[in-house]
C-alpha cells in the first residue's frame, strides 16, 4: 500500500519508509485486546520516562558548570512533561475502553517485560538517562515511515519484519496478537477498528459504556482529557495521543519524538565540549526481589535502600488501586470521584516523585561500590487492581495508605529522614481525606450528587466541582460616564462537559478551569463564611416604601450600589418613584446577593429572573477579574458536606485570597487579580 513518508532528520540515523500494513479488527473483542495493549504500553512508557528523569543529577551536585546545571534541569523538565502526557494517554485509553463497554487496564508486565509479550519492535525497560536511553525513546516514539537505529531491539525488529504474521481472518472471533511495528501503527489500527465497528454496529451499538465512569478534566485537570461518547470524540482522543507522541499529522519536532531528538543532539554537543560530562547519577538497574517469572537480575542488597524502594513501589501500587477504583466506581458521588482523583495525584506529587528523586542517591549494596539504586516500579499484582465493592474499596484504600505511612515512619535512614517524614505525613493526610469524605458522603445535609441535578461541590483545598447542566460564560461590569456600575455586558461563553472543575486557588494556568495548581502552591481553602441563613445575618434598613436587607461580609465590590449617592441613602427616599427604581436597579444588579430589597407596598422581595448558570465576572474599570457568579438557586455543598442556603445570587471567590471563603469579599480588586494576563499584555 502507499503510505506517508517523512523526510530525513539526520543523515545515517533516520531514513524514510512506507506506512505499515493495516491490521484487521473485525470484532469488539479484538479492539479491546488492542486497547489493553495500548494501555500497558502507555503505562510502561510513563515508567521509563520517569525513571530516566529520576536518575538525572541534581542541580546542587558538585562538579557541574552553570551551563550543565541549566541543561540538565531543562532535560528533566522536558522528560517529566513527556511522562505526564503518557499519563494523559493512559487515561484516554482507559476512557476508550470504558466507552466501548470494557474495563480499564492499569496492569502491565514487570519491567523489562517478558520476551514476546509485545511484537519485537516494542521493547519496554528501565534505563538510566544516557544516549542509549534517548536512542531507545526515539525508537519507541518514532513516527510510522521512519526507521531509527536502536540499541534495544533493532535486530529483533528486522527479524520480525521478515517473519511477520499474516493479518487476522475476518471470521476469527477470538483476539490474538498482531505485529504492530510502532506505537503509532497500533493507534492507527485502533482508529481503523473504531471506524469499521461504528459502521458495522452503529455508534450507539459500539459506544455502550457510561460516560460518567470516564475521567474528565474536572477531576484530573489535564487539558485534552475528555469523555468519549461517539466516533468523533474517540478519534479526537486518538489524534491527541498520536500528535503528542509522534506528530503523525503535524510537526514531529514538537512531539515526543522531536523533543527526544533535540535532547540527544544537545547531549552530544555537551559531550563534544566536555568528554567527561556525565548528566546522570551512577544508577544500577536493580529490583528489591526476584520477579514471579523467576528472573534473577540485579537485586538491591542494602536493606535500608530496599525498604525505601519498597515504600516507593507501595505508593505506586496504591495509586494504581485508586485509579482503578475511580474508573470502575459504582455508587460514588461526584465529590467522592474528585477525592479519588486528588488522592491519585497526591500520591504522585507528594510520595512517588520525592521518593523517586531520593532513591538514586542511595547505595545499591556493598557488592557495587559507588553505584546507587533506582525506583524499580515493581508490581505486586500484575493481574490488576480492581476493588469491586464501594464500601470495602474505600476501607481497603485507607488501610493501605495507613500501612504505607507506618512503613515510612519505621524506616531508619540517616540521609532520607526528611523525605520519609514528608511521605509519612502525606500518606496519612490522604488516608484522612478518604475517611472524611467516606463518612460525610451519606450525611443528610449533603446534596444528591447526580449529573441530572445541577450543583457545586467545594473540595478541600481544591477546586469547585460543577455537576449538571450549568452553562459557563463571562460578563463584564459596564459603567456610565461617571464611572458608576450600571449594566452587565456579555463577553464569551465556554463549552463544558456535564462536570467540570473551576479554579479556586487563583494559580491555575488554565483559568477558569483547575489544573491542579492548588496542590503545588499549598492552597489553604478553609471555609470561614457564616453558615447561617441570609435572613439571620442581614441588617435591615427601613425606608418609606421599601426595606433593604444588607449582609456586608458578602460584598463582592461590584459597586452597583454606589450610584446616585448610594443605595443606603436612596432607601430613605423610596416615597419617590425615581428613587424606587434606582433602589431596585442597584439591589437586583448586585451579583453577590449582599443586598436584597422588599417592596413593602406589595410585600414582595424583588429578585432578578436568572437562569441557573455560572458567570465569570470581569471588572475592566478596576483592571481585575472578579468572582464566580452562581445564579438561579444552585446548591453549593461545602468540603465537609454542609449545604449552604440556596440563593438566587451568590459570588464565590476565585482569586484564592478572600477572608470569607468560599464567598467573595472583594479582595480580587485590591490585589489586582487577573484571569487573563497574557490577553491583557497583548492588548496593551
Amino acid at each position: 500500500m502507499t503510505g506517508r513518508a517523512h523526510p530525513s532528520l539526520r543523515a545515517g540515523r533516520v531514513a524514510t519508509a512506507q506506512l505499515e500494513p493495516d491490521l484487521v479488527i473485525e470484532h469488539r473483542e479484538a479492539l479491546i485486546y488492542l486497547l489493553h495493549q495500548a494501555a500497558e504500553i502507555e503505562h510502561g512508557l510513563m515508567c521509563e520516562y520517569l525513571y530516566a528523569a529520576f536518575t538525572l543529577r541534581r542541580p546542587d551536585d558538585p562538579g557541574l558548570t552553570s551551563e550543565q546545571r541549566e541543561t540538565i534541569g531543562r532535560w528533566r523538565s522536558a522528560v517529566n512533561a513527556v511522562a505526564r502526557e503518557e499519563m494523559l494517554h493512559l487515561a484516554l485509553v482507559s476512557n476508550l475502553l470504558t466507552a466501548i463497554g470494557a474495563a480499564p487496564n492499569f496492569g502491565r508486565p514487570q519491567l523489562p517485560h517478558p520476551a514476546r509479550h509485545y511484537p519485537p519492535g516494542v521493547h519496554v525497560e528501565l534505563i538510566p538517562f544516557s544516549e542509549r536511553a534517548l536512542r531507545h525513546f526515539l525508537f519507541l516514539e518514532r513516527p510510522e515511515g521512519i526507521v531509527v537505529e536502536d540499541s534495544v531491539g533493532a535486530e529483533d525488529l528486522r527479524e520480525a519484519l521478515l517473519h511477520a504474521q499474516p493479518a487476522m481472518s475476518p471470521r476469527e472471533i477470538v483476539p490474538r496478537g498482531q505485529q504492530f511495528a510502532t506505537v503509532g501503527h497500533l493507534y492507527r489500527a485502533i482508529e481503523g477498528a473504531l471506524e469499521h465497528l461504528s459502521t458495522r454496529l452503529g455508534e450507539d451499538g459500539l459506544f455502550v459504556g457510561p460516560p460518567r465512569a470516564q475521567a474528565g478534566s474536572a477531576d484530573f485537570h489535564w487539558k485534552g482529557l475528555t469523555r468519549i461518547t461517539d466516533l468523533a470524540s474517540a478519534k479526537a482522543a486518538l489524534e491527541l495521543i498520536m500528535e503528542q507522541g509522534e506528530g503523525a499529522h503535524g510537526d514531529w519536532r514538537t512531539a515526543h519524538f522531536g523533543q527526544f531528538l533535540k535532547i540527544l543532539h544537545e547531549y552530544r554537543w555537551m559531550l563534544e565540549a566536555d568528554p567527561d560530562f556525565e548528566p546522570s547519577r551512577p544508577v544500577l538497574v536493580a529490583d528489591v526481589r526476584p520477579t514471579e517469572a523467576g528472573d534473577h537480575g540485579q537485586l538491591i542488597a542494602d536493606p535500608r535502600t530496599a525498604d525505601v524502594v519498597d515504600l516507593f513501589n507501595v505508593g505506586y501500587e496504591i495509586m494504581l488501586q485508586v485509579l482503578t477504583r475511580y474508573f470502575t466506581h459504582t455508587e460514588e458521588s461526584s465529590e467522592q470521584l474528585c477525592v479519588l482523583a486528588d488522592v491519585a495525584v497526591g500520591l504522585m506529587v507528594d510520595v512517588i516523585e520525592p521518593l523517586g528523586e531520593l532513591i538514586p542517591d542511595l547505595p545499591v549494596g556493598p557488592e557495587y561500590p559507588g553505584r546507587t539504586a533506582g525506583p524499580s516500579f515493581e508490581l505486586f499484582y500484575t493481574s490488576g487492581y480492581h476493588l469491586p465493592h464501594q464500601h470495602a474499596a474505600w476501607r481497603l484504600l485507607q488501610e493501605r495508605l495507613r500501612l504505607a505511612a507506618r512503613l515510612a515512619g519505621e524506616i531508619e535512614h540517616p540521609t532520607a529522614a526528611g523525605t520519609l517524614g514528608d511521605a509519612e505525613r502525606a500518606l496519612d493526610g490522604l488516608a484522612d481525606r478518604l475517611h472524611t469524605v467516606a463518612e460525610t458522603s451519606s450525611a443528610t445535609t449533603a446534596p444528591a450528587a447526580t449529573d441530572e441535578d445541577a450543583h457545586i461541590t467545594i473540595t478541600e483545598n481544591g477546586p469547585y466541582v460543577v455537576a449538571g447542566p450549568l452553562s459557563l460564560s463571562e460578563q463584564a461590569i459596564g459603567v456610565d460616564a461617571a464611572g458608576d456600575s450600571v449594566s452587565w455586558e456579555q463577553l464569551s461563553a465556554y463549552e463544558t462537559d456535564d462536570r467540570y472543575a473551576l479554579c479556586r486557588c487563583g494559580h491555575s494556568a488554565n483559568k477558569p478551569f483547575c489544573d491542579g495548581s492548588h496542590a503545588r502552591v499549598g492552597f489553604d481553602g478553609t471555609e470561614t463564611a457564616s453558615r447561617r441563613t441570609f435572613e439571620q445575618d442581614a441588617e435591615l434598613i427601613d425606608g418609606p416604601t421599601m426595606e433593604l436587607a444588607d449582609d456586608r461580609p458578602l460584598c463582592a465590590f461590584a459597586r452597583f450600589c454606589d450610584g446616585h449617592g448610594g443605595i443606603w441613602k436612596l432607601i430613605g427616599e423610596t416615597d419617590r418613584p425615581g428613587e424606587r427604581q434606582l433602589v431596585e436597579h442597584h439591589a437586583t444588579h448586585c451579583p453577590s446577593g449582599r443586598l436584597v430589597v422588599r417592596d413593602k407596598q406589595r410585600d414582595t422581595v424583588l429578585e432578578p429572573d436568572l437562569d441557573r448558570s455560572i458567570v465569570l465576572i470581569e471588572d475592566p474599570q478596576q483592571n481585575a477579574s472578579g468572582p464566580i457568579w452562581v445564579r438561579g438557586r444552585v446548591t453549593i455543598a461545602s468540603a465537609d458536606g454542609f449545604a449552604y442556603e440556596q440563593r438566587n445570587r451568590v459570588t464565590l471567590c476565585r482569586c484564592g485570597e478572600s477572608s470569607n471563603k468560599p464567598f467573595c469579599d472583594g479582595t480580587h480588586a485590591h490585589i489586582g487579580f487577573r484571569a487573563h494576563p497574557a490577553h491583557d499584555a497583548a492588548e496593551t
